[in-house]
């Protein structure tokens, strides 16, 4: 600036201006970046729903884990076939308009057991339980997590629970396996970290219907400070460093509608930090806070929705 003739209190004066504008200017770039990926995001939801979510599951890119994009897909109608061993890839694949879960979601399923499995296959399809067991060697605990996952639901028209009563090498764990939708899916969350027909929630539905219940979808409507109760899959929980130093926890919760943005204080952490940490389906209390289009709840209460029910 000196050599171009500015005066010093000019230049510092600009240059002053452009440090202000570092603080944000990074900022007002990446938000460009992201309203990009938003834009394509949402054409590709809007015109090819089924491959944006098979994208999204196989790559997992954001912060969502893949039990909140495959809950997304069935609010989009989009069907989710079960993991079958004769029709599953080790990924997610397409099927006739559907999404077919992976093997390798399956819990206790590592590569080589996944290259056993896709290898035997190859060399023809599996047709009995019994086959399976002769002719791939894995673990015992992959095997009952296959079966438990539904894997063989599909052979020779047999349900599970048929093969697992004509088994004398399966009959303890038929004994233990309470076939309902509810079990059922808190069994699918477990095995598979998924649930492929309905929303976790409804494993609690039968206590849930007890309680004044707000959903996702109905917290808009509600005004500011009114306390209220929620409950969801816990599917984001960070703790981002404050200007106080005290921990400050953000929880994003999904219901069978959406999600809810929760927000806890210290003062409520002290009182119910192991539920938040360890439970991953919660019930909780807390205010309304606005801002903006923005709702969120501020957390007087929580509880793990496993321990009310003794699930």
């Amino acid at each position: 600036c000196k050599r171009k003739g500015v005066k010093k209190g000019v230049a510092q004066k600009v240059f002053g201006q452009l440090a202000a504008f570092g603080a944000f200017g990074f900022c007002r770039a990446h938000a460009v970046s992201f309203a990009k990926i938003a834009y394509q995001s949402a054409y590709l939801k809007t015109y090819y729903p089924v491959e944006f979510f098979l994208g999204l599951l196989n790559n997992e890119p954001g912060l969502y884990p893949k039990m909140v994009l495959l809950n997304e897909a069935k609010r989009c109608d989009i069907q989710i076939l079960p993991p079958d061993i004769n029709e599953s890839k080790g990924k997610f694949s397409l099927e006739d308009g559907a999404i077919r879960v992976g093997l390798s979601c399956v819990k206790e399923m590592g590569p080589s057991s996944l290259k056993e499995i896709l290898t035997k296959r190859r060399e023809q399809k599996f047709n009995s339980l019994e086959d399976f067991h002769l002719r791939v060697n894995i673990e015992r605990p992959l095997l009952e997590n296959l079966i438990l996952s539904s894997c063989f639901n599909s052979l020779n028209g047999k349900s599970i629970h048929h093969l697992l009563r004509t088994s004398q090498i399966f009959s303890q764990l038929f004994k233990n396996n309470n076939n309902n939708h509810q079990n059922k899916t808190l069994l699918e969350i477990d095995l598979l970290g998924l649930t492929v027909k309905y929303h976790p929630l409804i494993a609690f539905k039968k206590n849930l219907d007890k309680i004044e219940r707000v959903k996702s979808s109905e917290l808009s409507a509600i005004s500011e400070g009114k306390t209220v109760k929620v409950a969801g899959v816990k599917v984001i929980l960070h703790t981002p460093p404050t200007k106080s130093g005290q921990r400050v926890i953000f929880l994003t919760l999904e219901d069978e509608e959406g999600l809810i943005d929760v927000t806890v204080f210290p003062s409520a952490q002290k009182i119910y930090a192991s539920d938040i940490f360890e439970e991953d389906l919660l019930l909780i209390e807390g205010y309304v806070q606005k801002h903006g289009s923005a709702v969120s709840l501020i957390a007087n209460r929580v509880s793990g929705l496993r321990k009310m029910t003794n699930y």
